[in-house]
C-alpha cells in the first residue's frame, strides 16, 4: 500500500522524477511532468542513458554520480538538459542514491529554473560562471552575451550587418543518425563559422540548429551571406558518409532596418521566416513592406473572431452579362469585411487569414447559404433567375465538407441547383486530380455548374481540362487589363475562346473596364463578361434596378 502511494505521489508531481541505474547509467523510471519537460515518450526514456540528457563531459557526469553514491545524501546542482528536439533547458537537480532489487539507483529531482539563455549561472553547477557565456557544445557565445556584446558594439559603430542562420530539418539528422552525430556536424557547422570571414566577427549558437553572426562595420551584407551559406552548405563527412545540410538565413542591416538589439532580433528573425518559407538553400534580407503587411495580419487576425461575433462580414455582388446580348445572367458573390469603424477589408487580406485559422470551412458555408438566400428572395420578388456564382476556396474544396455545405445552403433558400455556380482556381483544381473528377462529378449530379477561375494564370493544360467535368472558364483579369492594344493578351485571350469552343466551355472575362475591351470580346466570341465598366460589386438592395436596365436595352449604359 505504502509503494502504491509513493508511485501515485511521484507521478502526479509537477517536478520532474528520474531513476538511473549506477551501473547502466541507463533511466529505469521517469514520472510524466520529466516526459513533458524533456518532449520524450515513456517507452522512448527507457533507451536513454544520463550522457543522453545531459550536456557535459562524460567525465565531470561519472564524477558527479561517483561522488552522490559516495556521500549518500542529497546533491543539489543546476545542468543543461538536452530536449527530445534538440533544444537546452537549465533544470535545477535534486539527487540522492537510493538502492532495489540488486540495483543501486540514484533518485532524481529536477525543477524548471528558467530557460538557456536567460539563466544566471552557478558555480555549484555543472558549469561554471564563465561557461554559460559559452555554448557548451560549439564554444560559441550564447544567445545572452552575443546580446551583450552588440548592445557595447551598437555604442561605437555606424553601421553594422546582423545574420540569422538556421539548419533546415536539423531534427531529422539527430533522430536519424543519433544525438552523437548531430552534435558532431553542429560542432563542424560552428568551425566553418568561424573559418569563413576575417575581421572583427561576433558569433553565437542562438538555438539548437539557429546561429547568429555581428558584423560591426561596414560591409556588404549579401556577399557575407553568400560566403557563409557557400561555407556551411559544403558537404559534411559523418562516419565514412556525406550530408549535406539546407540552411536558411536572414539579414538585417543596422541602422537601416533597426536602431536597437530587440529590433534587429525581431527583424533578423522575420527575414529567417521568410527565408524558410522557400525551399532549398535561401537568403532574406528584411523587407520593410513585407514587415508592414506581416504587421497588418497579425493585427487581423486578432480581429477576426470579434468580426464573425459582431457580424462585420458581409456580401456584396458583381453583375455579369451576356456580351452577345447586353442582358443580365449572373451575379458574383465577394466577400466583405466593413470594420465597426467604418474601414472597409477587401477578401484577398482576410481570406487567407482565416484559411490558416481554420474558420475558412464554416465562413463558406456561409457566404453560400447567404448568397443563395439572395438570389431566391430576387426570385420570389418576381425578377428573372440568374446564376448566382460563388468562390470555393482550395481549403473549403478538399475538406470533405463542400458536398454538406451546398446541400445545406440549397435547403435553406430552396433555390434550384441550376442557379448556382462554384468558382474553383486552377491551383485547387491539381491538388488531387482523381479528387477534384470525383468531387465535380458530385457537384454535376446534383445540378450545379462549375467554373475554373482564374483561367491562364496556372497550368492551363488540355490534359487536364479534358478530363474535368466543367461547365465554364473565367479569364483572369491580367489578360483583359491590356486589351485590346496588347498583341500578347489578344492572342492569348483568342486562343482560350477557341479551346473553350472545342470542350464545349463557356467563358466569361473578368475585369472588363473599358467599351474597347466588351467591343473586342464580342468580336471574339466570348459568352459572358463582368467588371467596373458594366458595374462595380453592390449591396444586393442596390442591384435590383439592373434587371430592367439590362433586361431591356439594347446595349449597356
Amino acid at each position: 500500500m505504502i509503494e502504491d502511494f509513493t508511485m501515485t505521489i511521484l507521478m502526479n508531481m509537477t517536478d520532474g522524477v528520474y531513476l538511473v541505474d549506477q551501473e547502466s547509467k541507463r533511466l529505469v523510471f521517469g514520472n510524466p511532468a520529466l516526459l513533458t519537460m524533456l518532449g520524450y515518450g515513456k517507452d522512448e526514456l527507457k533507451e536513454l542513458t544520463i550522457y543522453d540528457l545531459i550536456v557535459s563531459d562524460k567525465d565531470r557526469i561519472d564524477s558527479y554520480l561517483q561522488r552522490a553514491f559516495k556521500k549518500c545524501r542529497l546533491h543539489i546542482r543546476e545542468g543543461v538538459f538536452r530536449h527530445k528536439i534538440g533544444t537546452l533547458k537549465k533544470l535545477e537537480i535534486h539527487a540522492t542514491p537510493c538502492w532495489g532489487h540488486d540495483q543501486s539507483l540514484l533518485f532524481v529531482l529536477v525543477r524548471e529554473v528558467t530557460d538557456l539563455a536567460d539563466a544566471s549561472s552557478d558555480p555549484s553547477s555543472f558549469q561554471t560562471a564563465g561557461e554559460y557565456e559559452r555554448d557548451p557544445l560549439t564554444g560559441l557565445m550564447t544567445r545572452r552575451a552575443f546580446q551583450q556584446k552588440i548592445q557595447e558594439s551598437l555604442g561605437t559603430t555606424t553601421q553594422g550587418t546582423l545574420l540569422w542562420v538556421d539548419i533546415a530539418h536539423f531534427v531529422d539528422i539527430n533522430k536519424d543518425h543519433g544525438f552523437l552525430v548531430g552534435d558532431s556536424i553542429l560542432k563542424m557547422f560552428a568551425e566553418r563559422l568561424q573559418h569563413s570571414l576575417q575581421g572583427d566577427i561576433i558569433m553565437a549558437r542562438i538555438a539548437d540548429d539557429e546561429f547568429a553572426l555581428w558584423s560591426p562595420y561596414d560591409r556588404d551584407a549579401l556577399m557575407v551571406a553568400h560566403t557563409i551559406l557557400h561555407a556551411v552548405t559544403r558537404p559534411y563527412l559523418v562516419d565514412d558518409d556525406f550530408l549535406r545540410l539546407t540552411v536558411s538565413m536572414g539579414v538585417v542591416r543596422y541602422p537601416e532596418d533597426g536602431v536597437h538589439v530587440d529590433a534587429l532580433f525581431s527583424h533578423a528573425l522575420e527575414a529567417l521566416g521568410h527565408a524558410k518559407e522557400v525551399v532549398g538553400n535561401t537568403i532574406c534580407s528584411f523587407d520593410a513592406q513585407y514587415h508592414q503587411d506581416n504587421l497588418l495580419r497579425v493585427s487581423l487576425k486578432s480581429q477576426i473572431p470579434k468580426a464573425l461575433e459582431n457580424q462585420e462580414f458581409r456580401l456584396v455582388y458583381q453583375p455579369q452579362i451576356d456580351i452577345q446580348t447586353k442582358t443580365l445572367i449572373g451575379m458574383e458573390a465577394l466577400a466583405r469585411w466593413e470594420m465597426q469603424r467604418g474601414t472597409m477589408v477587401p477578401p484577398g487580406q482576410f481570406i487567407p487569414i482565416m484559411e490558416q485559422m481554420g474558420l475558412i470551412g464554416a465562413f463558406g458555408t456561409w457566404v453560400m447559404k447567404t448568397a443563395c438566400v439572395q438570389n431566391k428572395t430576387w426570385q420570389n420578388a418576381g425578377l428573372r433567375p440568374i446564376k448566382m456564382a460563388v468562390n470555393v476556396s482550395a481549403q473549403q474544396f478538399s475538406d470533405n465538407q463542400l458536398m454538406v455545405a451546398v446541400e445545406e445552403a440549397l435547403a435553406v433558400s430552396g433555390l434550384d441547383p441550376q442557379w448556382i455556380e462554384l468558382e474553383i482556381t486552377e491551383g485547387t483544381a491539381m491538388q488531387d486530380m482523381e479528387r477534384t473528377r470525383a468531387v465535380l462529378r458530385d457537384l454535376k449530379n446534383v445540378g450545379i455548374n462549375v467554373v475554373l477561375d482564374d483561367f491562364g494564370t496556372g497550368f492551363s493544360s488540355l490534359a487536364y481540362l479534358k478530363n474535368l467535368p466543367l461547365d465554364g472558364l473565367k479569364i483572369d483579369l491580367s489578360f483583359i487589363q491590356q486589351l485590346p492594344h496588347s498583341a500578347t493578351d489578344r492572342a492569348i485571350v483568342i486562343a482560350i475562346l477557341k479551346m473553350a469552343k472545342v470542350l464545349n466551355l463557356y467563358v466569361i472575362a473578368e475585369g472588363v473596364e473599358t467599351a474597347a475591351q466588351l467591343d473586342f470580346l464580342q468580336d471574339e466570341g466570348c459568352d459572358m463578361a463582368q467588371g467596373y465598366f458594366i458595374s462595380p460589386p453592390k449591396p444586393a438592395r442596390d442591384l435590383e434596378p439592373l434587371w430592367d436596365e439590362m433586361g431591356q436595352r439594347s446595349q449597356v449604359q
